[in-house]
């Protein structure tokens, strides 16, 4: 199951934070920093000052907490343990100094509505997938006990049919979350600049 949780600031604990072997990568690629120790510090230095966007899937699809500082985005995951992956924010020059707050409420509007509509769609796709699961389990009895090959043939596109509706719901709630993700960036964009 996915989950629906709320946008409220976590609580990270600095001691037991760790970096994923993607993270290693990106900040050895990224930044130069093959050292895991003084890489850790880089990460524990920027999320001191942190502001925090919200929950959102990383690069990786997975949901995560996202934090941006000095023109980097950092994913932490869900436990609030591992550091998912870190990225660059595109610099996309200066904004007006007036205009920075009325564009980041516009932002944060803009968020709450899209992670209204990708919990709306969570709870939807959950219910389809256990309903799905279920029909597609009792076909498969109906096609084991029946002898007649078209009952089985009926069975077996219904089947796809269950099958397709699911793929049909993860890939809305997929295209929803990487609209999200896109739009976390662009605040975290003008919360740093």
């Amino acid at each position: 199951m996915i989950s629906t949780e709320t946008n409220t600031q976590p609580e990270i604990n600095m001691k037991r934070l760790r970096l994923t072997d993607h993270a290693k990568l990106r900040l050895k690629e990224k930044f130069n920093m093959s050292d895991e120790v003084v890489a850790l510090n880089f990460i524990k230095s920027n999320l001191g000052g942190a502001k925090y966007i919200g929950i959102t899937t990383c690069e990786l699809g997975e949901q995560s907490y996202m934090f941006t500082a000095n023109k980097l985005a950092i994913y932490i995951a869900l436990d609030l343990i591992a550091v998912k992956t870190i990225v660059k924010l595109n610099d996309t020059g200066s904004h007006y100094s007036g205009l920075i707050n009325k564009i980041n409420l516009l932002y944060k509007k803009e968020f709450g509505k899209i992670e209204r509509l990708e919990n709306s769609i969570i709870k939807k796709f959950n219910y389809i997938k256990v309903k799905s699961e279920m029909e597609i389990a009792c076909l498969r009895y109906k096609k084991f006990k029946t002898r007649s090959k078209e009952l089985k043939l009926e069975c077996d596109r219904n089947i796809v049919d269950q099958l397709k509706l699911v793929s049909d719901y993860e890939a809305e709630l997929k295209k929803v979350q990487t609209d999200k993700r896109e739009i976390a960036r662009a605040m975290s964009t003008v919360l740093v600049s």
